[in-house]
């Protein structure tokens, strides 16, 4: 539940205020403008009058620019009579204005419009921080490859090198066990991008899960027949 505050000194604006706000809303109204910058309250709209916007001016300014990036709307209620006084220092804090006497279908709808812009404005945030989560992952995971490829292209490096220069004054069983070398180190690369790609699906959700029923003695003989066929076809 959105949680509103009131900073109205006219109790009738005050009474009227909570009388149609609560049935949707959390009320807060502190008992004085100290225990504000005592004890600052957790709010996602404030309504004030325009004897508030003065006294508090300087709370209301810290408080919005705290929240930045996101939207924390203050509704100021002002008299007809008293817009015209309503000068651009004061109005720079304010994100709406309603007229009293005030209309409750009126009051309902700019209470809706802003709560939804807050909310807007908090999902973007949210949308912002996974984004900059998504690329340091990013950044760890090429980081990660780097270090990972390193040894095992270091190796088939080193033993290409080897077959170069020496292949003809090799035996057959050590150039075997280079060929074997590289092939391994091919498999290791293999191994690490199917763990990057795996990790990076799981992160971020971008490989939906749908488990199935297995049958644990059918996959495991499937698995058998296809080491023992690669088996037999490196002899």
């Amino acid at each position: 539940m959105s949680q509103i505050l009131l900073l109205i000194e006219n109790q009738e604006n005050h009474r009227f205020l909570s009388k149609w706000l609560v049935k949707n809303y959390e009320i807060i109204s502190p008992n004085s403008n100290d225990d504000l910058w005592h004890s600052p309250p957790s709010f996602d709209l404030c309504i004030l009058d325009p004897k508030s916007l003065i006294q508090l001016f300087t709370w209301i300014s810290t408080t919005k620019q705290a929240e930045e990036p996101v939207f924390l709307p203050f509704l100021l209620v002002i008299a007809q009579v008293d817009v015209g006084t309503l000068n651009q220092r004061l109005s720079e804090n304010v994100d709406d204005l309603i007229i009293a006497p005030i209309e409750p279908i009126e009051l309902q709808m700019r209470v809706k419009i802003l709560l939804r812009a807050r909310t807007i404005s908090l999902a973007h945030k949210v949308a912002n921080e996974d984004i900059q989560k998504l690329n340091e992952f990013k950044s760890d995971l090429i980081s990660m490859a780097f270090r990972e490829f390193r040894q095992p292209l270091t190796s088939i490096s080193a033993s290409a090198q080897i077959l170069k220069l020496y292949n003809s004054q090799l035996p057959l069983n050590q150039q075997q066990e280079l060929f074997d070398s590289i092939k391994g180190s091919v498999i290791e690369i293999k191994q690490i991008l199917d763990e990057i790609i795996l990790s990076n699906q799981v992160e971020f959700s971008l490989k939906k899960f749908h488990p199935t029923p297995l049958d644990l003695a059918s996959f495991c003989c499937d698995i058998a027949r296809e080491v023992k066929f690669i088996t037999d076809s490196e002899r």
